[in-house]
């Protein structure tokens, strides 16, 4: 059986996330490319989720680096 590993993919504004995705790997790593060819003056990260992470926490403190 065969894992594939969650992504969370966000684009930045400055210091502020204006948007978030979380898919496995294949389909983050499209999204990400799209995020850069769309916008490419504003930062895109990608960063791989550890297994069983839980939902994704909307906190304002997590809105802001």
């Amino acid at each position: 059986m065969s894992t594939t590993c969650r992504y969370r993919v966000r684009l930045w504004f400055g210091p502020h996330r204006i948007s978030e995705y979380i898919g496995d790997d294949a389909a983050a790593v499209r999204y990400e490319a799209k995020m850069r060819r769309r916008f490419p003056g504003l930062e895109v990260t990608s960063e791989a989720l550890p297994d069983g992470a839980g939902p994704v926490d909307y906190s304002p403190a997590d809105l802001h680096r």
